[in-house]
């Protein structure tokens, strides 16, 4: 009776027959006709149909029809049992039989970290299993990454599944910078989720083409992203200009103080006259006299100023080195 309690509690058909070895047939006595095998048990799946067993000194019984296996839990295939005469090869404790296949263990089942392997996360939290991204939400073990959002498992706010089952933080990652691969430039930080020119720089930094500029010197970036100075002009604190000593004639960045632009853009100095201090004034060696108007006049040469203003050469003198003669 002890051997039958054991038989049923690996498996047992409804008939009470049992799934596992036919050879158990008692030693000496003739070999009873094979049962129909059972459907498979809680641990061994079903053998095939059990054959006469071969008894010590006695002769075989008739080979009954074989059985199909019972799916289990965890086994592999049963015996195959012969037509008539030796016994079958099922084992007690063997798989499952045909129709049986292993599945793994779902979220929430208790596992320890030698058979994590047949979890279905492939993990152990614990020695529970716990529950994948996209996962329902294991009750009561949690999950492996992130948190339990309206009964699964994902990423909170502020982080995403940059790498396959984990997730990573967006906000403060100069490498996933508010999304999965949004990597921040040179000199730059990530700032709640947006790429930032790095702090302790210029104060004119800005972020421009995902590069931090100096907006006050940058003169393709000058003040604002995208404003260029054209013309000769340079950046100066953010704002486009031409360069001391220079003026903006005709949007271009001249330099005042030369005979074609003495005082201001087209103010040009007459032959007898040059630029100093951006005035047209008399070359060395004239002068303005009274009478002259606005023409400079040689007074090494000029008969009626001679040497000076207003000194003139008489009868047949002439003004030869500012000397009437």
């Amino acid at each position: 009776m002890v051997g039958v309690a054991l038989v049923c509690s690996l498996g047992c058909s409804s008939d009470g027959s049992t799934s596992f070895d036919a050879d158990a047939a008692a030693s000496g006595g003739g070999g009873g006709t094979g049962a129909s095998a059972g459907n498979g048990g809680a641990t061994g799946g079903g053998g095939s149909g059990a054959t006469g067993g071969n008894a010590d000194g006695g002769s075989a019984g008739a080979g009954a029809v074989a059985g199909t296996g019972g799916g289990g839990a965890s086994g592999g295939s049963g015996g195959s049992g012969a037509a008539s005469g030796g016994g079958g090869n099922g084992a007690a404790t063997g798989g499952g039989g045909s129709g049986g296949g292993s599945s793994c263990l779902s979220a929430g089942s208790v596992c320890t970290w030698s058979n994590a392997k047949d979890c279905c996360s492939g993990k152990c939290d614990g020695d529970s299993c716990c529950g994948m991204l996209g996962d329902t939400c294991p009750k009561g073990f949690g999950c492996c990454a992130g948190s339990c959002l309206a009964g699964k498992c994902a990423c909170g706010p502020g982080e995403a599944e940059c790498t396959s089952g984990q997730c990573t933080g967006t906000l403060w990652n100069d490498n996933h910078c508010g999304g999965c691969g949004k990597a921040c430039g040179t000199g730059m930080k990530c700032e709640n989720g947006k790429c930032a020119c790095a702090p302790g720089g210029s104060p004119g930094n800005i972020v421009c083409n995902a590069a931090c500029v100096d907006s006050w010197t940058d003169e393709s970036n000058c003040g604002a992203c995208g404003t260029v100075c054209v013309g000769g002009k340079q950046c100066y604190a953010g704002t486009c200009k031409c360069a001391s000593g220079q003026a903006e004639c005709s949007g271009v960045c001249t330099s005042l103080g030369t005979n074609t632009n003495c005082s201001g853009c087209g103010v040009s100095c007459a032959a007898d006259k040059t630029c100093s201090l951006r005035q047209c004034v008399c070359k060395t060696g004239t002068k303005l006299c009274p009478g002259s108007g606005t023409v400079c006049i040689d007074t090494a040469t000029d008969k009626n100023n001679c040497g000076t203003c207003g000194t003139v050469c008489v009868g047949n003198k002439t003004c030869q080195g500012s000397v009437c003669k």
